[in-house]
């Protein structure tokens, strides 16, 4: 099974309203928490959800959004916890057309140091945590010319049991 629904409907949060959560969280959120429902008593070889980056680092405009990738992912860790298959996906922007992909999203993301990942690199990124077992992963490609400061601050945020850069992604 998996999972890889999202709308995005952007605004400051007190531009928010209870119907543009629900906008975001129909598709993604709910819809794994429907999905989970209907095959708890099943075999599956595995339960894929795509969840984003906004629900690490949070994102300018998008409070709907991360919080339906914080739904999914702590459906992730209720599945593990109960002994069913489960990976959750923290991609960050993708290039070529992803939900990231007008002028002003890039521009927001290049000043957190976020460059959009190529499509092929994003899926044997998924391929590989999905071979591992690995319950919860991030894959982002970072621009490392941002300011040291810039991810300091992530570092204080997240302890990273693994890394690995691969070479020419």
């Amino acid at each position: 099974m998996a999972h890889l629904a999202g709308v995005i409907d952007d605004a400051l949060l007190s531009q928010q309203s209870l119907e543009r959560f629900r906008t975001t969280l129909a598709p993604k959120a709910f819809g794994a928490c429907h999905l989970d429902r209907l095959t708890k008593d099943r075999d599956l070889d595995f339960f894929i959800v795509s969840s984003s980056v906004s629900s690490l680092f949070g994102s300018p405009g998008q409070s709907n959004y991360a919080t339906a990738n914080a739904m999914l992912d702590g459906l992730v860790a209720q599945r593990r916890a109960q002994g069913l298959p489960a990976t959750g996906v923290n991609f960050g922007p993708w290039a070529q057309g992803g939900m990231a992909s007008s002028e002003a999203a890039r521009a927001n993301l290049g000043a957190q140091g976020l460059v959009p990942l190529e499509p092929s690199a994003a899926l044997a990124a998924l391929a590989e945590v999905v071979a591992n077992g690995t319950g919860q992963a991030t894959v982002i490609k970072a621009n490392c010319s941002v300011p040291r400061s810039c991810w300091a601050h992530l570092a204080r945020r997240f302890s990273t049991s693994c890394c690995r850069v691969p070479s020419g992604r």
